[in-house]
C-alpha cells in the first residue's frame, strides 16, 4: 500500500488465506512496526465490495461481528437482517465473547444498543439470545423435553402466534435439540416446522442461523433418520 497505487492482488493473497489468530498477529505487527492502523489503511486504499471484504478480513471474525452489530444499531433504523445474522444460533462462548468485545470497543453494553434501536418481540428475541444461556451442544437430548417443546410450538402457532414461546424455545435450545424438535414435529403433526413458522411470524427471525431447519440435519441417535447428512461443524471463534 506504500506509494502510488495499491497492489490489491497482494492484499488478497495475504489476507484471504489467514486464520483469525494469524490475522490478529498481522494486524498487531503492522501497528507495532509501522505505527498505523491496518484496517484504516486498507479502507482508504480500496473501494466498493473489495474494500468491505478486505476490511472485514483485517478485523477478524469476532471484531467483524462487533462491527456489524454497531453498524446495524447506529442510525435512525436498525438493520434487522444483520442483527439476525450475527446474534441468532451462536454458542454461549461466542455470545459472551461478542458482548465483552462490543462493550470494550464501544463503551456501551450490547443490550443497551439493542433496546435503543429494536422493539417488540424481535427485541425480546435478541435479548434472550444475548443472555448466552442456550443448552450446550454436548447436553443429551431428552425425548420428553423435546415432545414438550413440540407441543408448545404447535399451540403457539395456532391462530394468533404466541411469538414469545417461539423466542424462548429457539434461543434456549442447542442446535442438536432444535433439529430433534424439527423431526419430532414433522413426525407428530405431518407439517414442516419451517413452513409453519414462516406462515405465522415475520419471515425467518425465529429460525436460528447455523441451525436452519431447511438443512435437513438429522437429530441425535434417539431420533434416528436414515440417509440424512452429517451435522456440520458449528461456527465458533475457538
Amino acid at each position: 500500500m506504500k506509494g502510488w497505487g495499491t497492489n490489491e492482488a497482494m492484499l488478497i493473497k495475504i489476507l484471504a488465506n489467514r486464520g483469525p489468530i494469524q490475522i490478529d498477529m498481522i494486524r498487531q505487527a503492522y501497528e507495532n512496526n509501522i505505527a498505523r492502523n491496518l484496517t484504516s489503511d486498507v479502507n482508504s486504499e480500496t473501494s466498493f465490495s473489495l474494500q468491505r471484504g478486505l476490511t472485514a478480513l483485517t478485523r477478524g471474525p469476532l471484531r467483524q461481528d462487533c462491527f456489524i452489530l454497531r453498524e446495524a444499531t447506529d442510525g435512525f433504523a436498525s438493520k434487522e437482517s444483520l442483527l439476525i445474522e450475527v446474534l441468532l444460533g451462536r454458542s454461549n462462548a461466542d455470545m459472551r465473547s461478542i458482548k465483552l468485545l462490543y462493550q470494550k470497543e464501544n463503551q456501551v453494553e450490547l443490550e443497551d444498543d439493542l433496546e435503543r434501536d429494536v422493539n417488540g418481540n424481535l427485541l425480546e428475541l435478541f435479548l434472550l439470545a444475548a443472555q448466552a444461556t442456550r443448552a450446550e451442544e454436548n447436553e443429551p437430548v431428552n425425548p420428553v423435553a423435546i415432545d414438550q417443546d413440540v407441543n408448545a410450538i404447535f399451540q403457539a402457532t395456532r391462530g394468533s402466534a404466541d411469538e414469545m414461546t417461539l423466542c424462548t424455545v429457539f434461543t434456549q435450545r442447542s442446535n442438536v435439540q432444535i433439529h430433534a424438535i424439527n423431526y419430532a414435529y414433522k413426525a407428530k403433526y405431518a407439517q414442516d416446522l419451517e413452513a409453519v413458522i414462516k406462515r405465522v411470524s415475520y419471515p425467518r427471525p425465529f429460525l436460528p442461523h447455523h441451525a436452519d431447519l431447511e438443512l435437513g440435519i438429522p437429530p441425535p441417535p434417539l431420533f434416528s433418520c436414515q440417509g440424512c447428512p452429517p451435522l456440520p461443524n458449528p461456527h465458533s471463534y475457538r
